[in-house]
């Protein structure tokens, strides 16, 4: 009798142990906030799916501060992402920490970011004394759950978990500061669906998916929604300028500030030599957030004169 229960428990026990209930690799972290709750930005919009969420740590000792977001990206690590889910109205996942490489050291906090990724700055960042990089070289640690209604830091924006008025605000952070750079397939993966990223006519940077004239490129690069018609001359805004007597074109666009593209304005006479750099145009504002380039030459004595934008994917 004895045997037998002694066998048995030995069963359980090796059971549990392959039964994937601890996490494999000691290093699985659930972050999410919660499901059908109010998400809004500081104006009291409700989130859309240009907001984007990052789990992650800052290196180097960093710690972030509403004083110095300025700082932020330059010292970011991400370790996953999330597009706000607006039928759910969630954001979260699953991650699986492959190592505890710096910043994810295990004496190092996590932190969850989120920020729009259209061109205005609403952020809101959160963490937790708790939130501690889990080690990954034991195979019985359980998984972490890092849910947003256990955040007690909040560094900027703000989460009422008894949701008085709503779940989660972004707050509005000074232009000058800059979230994470976004690159082109991530932009792809917020804006489109695993079906659309498939289909080439529909997600390609050379389409034009909502059909307002402006194809994927030049939407990421204007911080517009490829799903959603915008008039193309709210976008860009082209003046004649009167600079010592003379008419020169002058072209201004406003652009989101965490992209990875190259903006470049080139200028004509017909349409069969676009021509670009500093013999050709004058940059008088490069900032993140806009663009401002004009013609060096005066349109007073020609027949026609064109400034156009063109973009280019970096890497």
């Amino acid at each position: 009798m004895t045997m037998k229960a002694s066998l048995f428990s030995v069963v359980i026990l090796l059971f549990l142990i392959g039964s994937g209930a601890p996490c494999a690799h000691g290093s699985q972290i659930n972050w999410q906030s919660r499901p059908f709750a109010t998400h809004q930005t500081s104006e009291g919009t409700p989130l859309d799916e240009t907001y984007l969420f990052e789990l992650g740590a800052f290196r180097d000792g960093f710690t972030p501060s509403a004083a110095n977001t300025g700082s932020w990206a330059s010292h970011w690590v991400v370790a996953a992402r999330s597009s706000f889910n607006v039928a759910n109205e969630v954001f979260g996942g699953s991650h699986i920490l492959e190592n505890n490489e710096a910043p994810f050291t295990t004496t190092n906090r996590g932190y969850i970011w989120g920020f729009a990724t259209s061109g205005i700055n609403e952020w809101v960042l959160i963490s937790d004394p708790s939130w501690l990089w889990p080690e990954t070289g034991d195979p019985l640690t359980f998984p972490e759950d890092w849910a947003v209604s256990t955040a007690t830091e909040i560094i900027v924006g703000q989460v009422d978990p008894d949701e008085s008025a709503f779940f989660l605000q972004t707050a509005r952070i000074d232009a000058t500061a800059l979230s994470p750079r976004i690159t082109g397939d991530q932009w792809l993966r917020i804006h489109f669906s695993e079906e659309q990223q498939g289909d080439i006519s529909v997600s390609g940077w050379d389409r034009d998916p909502d059909g307002d004239g402006i194809d994927n490129l030049t939407e990421f690069a204007l911080g517009t929604n490829p799903l959603m018609q915008e008039p193309a001359e709210t976008l860009s805004l082209v003046d004649i300028v009167r600079v010592g007597g003379l008419d020169y074109l002058q072209l201004t666009v406003k652009r989101p500030a965490n992209v990875t593209l190259a903006y470049t304005v080139e200028a004509t006479s017909g349409f069969a030599n676009w021509l670009s750099g500093p013999l050709v145009t004058e940059t008088l504002v490069d900032t993140p957030n806009m663009l401002v380039v004009r013609d060096r030459t005066p349109i007073d004595f020609l027949d026609s004169r064109f400034l156009r934008l063109t973009v280019a994917l970096e890497d």
